[in-house]
């Protein structure tokens, strides 16, 4: 991103290790300066923003060993109040589970314009699975806009020790 920009749009290629399923094939890369607010990274000095030109995953497809038990980790915040997103860890080609954050109750990942929220968990890689993809999934924005929402930064996936 030039330092002039407050955003940017990119081709997947040119993200390295991360691919989107948006329509377009662009991911929205921020540096937290808007118009009207000012958004820190959660960590270093750029985060993306999942509904970019609409509701979308991001997702990195990670080679794994089978029955090694993988830890996640992600960070979110809501662009104008809460939005909500999921974790979801699978198979490339098959369904991608919706992860539960540890100490939470269900897989829904919500969070407000004021902070960004920390979540982590873990996965076993099945039987057979030697790539496994990690999505980072929007639900919903608190406006409704398809086109904006859903903040996510400092995303980790490893297998252990930690």
């Amino acid at each position: 991103m030039t330092s002039d920009k407050r955003w940017q749009y990119f081709p997947t290629d040119a993200v390295p290790g991360w691919h989107t399923s948006a329509r377009d094939g662009f991911i929205e890369i921020q540096n937290g300066r808007y118009y009207d607010e000012t958004v820190p990274p959660d960590t270093g000095t750029q985060f993306a923003e999942l509904n970019a030109t609409g509701p979308s995953s991001l997702y990195q497809d990670v080679r794994t060993v089978p029955g090694s038990v993988m830890h996640w980790k992600i960070a979110h915040r809501g662009r104008r109040g809460v939005d909500v997103m999921q974790v979801r860890i699978g198979k490339p080609d098959g369904e991608l589970a919706a992860q539960t954050p540890l100490d939470a109750n269900g897989p829904d990942i919500a969070d407000g314009k004021n902070g960004w929220g920390h979540y982590e968990g873990f996965y076993t890689v099945p039987e057979g699975q030697t790539v496994t993809r990690l999505a980072a999934a929007a639900l919903s924005t608190s406006d409704g806009d398809p086109t904006r929402g859903n903040l996510v930064d400092s995303v980790s996936f490893a297998a252990g020790p930690w």
